[in-house]
């Protein structure tokens, strides 16, 4: 369970009598004193195994009832949460999609991958259904994410995106990966320059490495390494931004282990724009780094 969420426990309360539901919140490096939920939620009798609904709204709990006999029994109980008890509740969000073949859309099983950013780490890994194509993932905390997928005999697709609770709207992103074959090309999302500059930034180093087990996994291949800018500034200086970072690329790669040979960095400045330079939104798609089978 996330750490910054309520936590739900069942404790013996000497108040109201049999077993009850508490609640408790993390603070700091420390959890609150568990605090009972209260009527109508708790009675005199046993209530256990609360389930909250992803919307935050409503819930559900076993009511264990003694029967004056050996057994107790058992009744699952729906309630509307209190506003109160709502308001320290947190929607569940999710990641959702379809991962399909590009070219054939034919519906895939693909592993995925979902690593925050800042700092680096992997939040989940799953799979995508072999029939349906469709995967889910619970997005827990905000921030800027990466989402891997990978399949045997596809390139890799990486999607980069910035999620943000307050709207608490799920994100769908739907995946068409390419088979890997000569002319096959793909953005790589989640390669990371700071503005005019070249030197990669750390955040870059999770796809990079991605890239370098695809390469070594398919050593017939070759590659081009592209770089691309927007259209803010001069030509001439985009075009060798383009072509440094593009440099700068091959050169991790290289030292990685992927052969020189195998490597051609290139780059193309603002001349082959991936959508039309008229918003800040298209000029960021424009910055980007692609890599072409050869």
């Amino acid at each position: 369970m996330p750490m910054d969420k309520p936590y739900f426990l069942v404790l013996k309360d000497t108040q109201m009598g049999g077993l009850d539901l508490f609640m408790s919140q993390k603070q700091g490096i420390n959890w609150s004193v568990p605090q009972n939920l209260g009527y109508p939620i708790n009675t005199q009798d046993d209530q256990v195994a609360l389930f909250i609904t992803a919307d935050g709204q409503k819930g559900y709990y076993s009511l264990e009832q003694d029967t004056g006999e050996r057994y107790k029994k058992s009744k699952l109980v729906e309630i509307t949460l209190p506003n109160s008890l709502q308001a320290k509740i947190q929607a569940t969000t999710y990641l959702k999609g379809i991962v399909t073949d590009a070219k054939t859309q034919q519906k895939l099983s693909a592993e995925l991958e979902l690593v925050a950013l800042k700092p680096s780490q992997t939040v989940g890994k799953f799979l995508s259904d072999a029939k349906t194509g469709q995967y889910i993932s619970v997005l827990n905390t905000s921030g800027e994410y990466a989402l891997f997928v990978n399949k045997q005999g596809y390139f890799f697709k990486s999607l980069h995106f910035d999620f943000s609770q307050t709207h608490a709207l799920d994100k769908v992103l739907n995946i068409s990966l390419e088979p890997i074959q000569k002319d096959a090309k793909e953005i790589l999302n989640n390669i990371f320059f700071a503005t005019n500059q070249w030197d990669l930034q750390p955040q870059s180093t999770t796809e990079l490495d991605k890239l370098v087990v695809l390469l070594k996994s398919n050593p017939t291949l070759s590659v081009e390494i592209s770089g691309h800018t927007d259209d803010v500034g001069k030509d001439a200086d985009n075009l060798i931004l383009s072509q440094k970072r593009a440099k700068e690329v091959m050169n991790y790669l290289v030292n990685k282990g992927i052969p020189s040979n195998k490597i051609k960095a290139e780059g193309y400045g603002e001349t082959k724009p991936f959508v039309p330079n008229t918003s800040d939104e298209n000029r960021k798609l424009n910055r980007r780094i692609e890599v072409k089978f050869l």
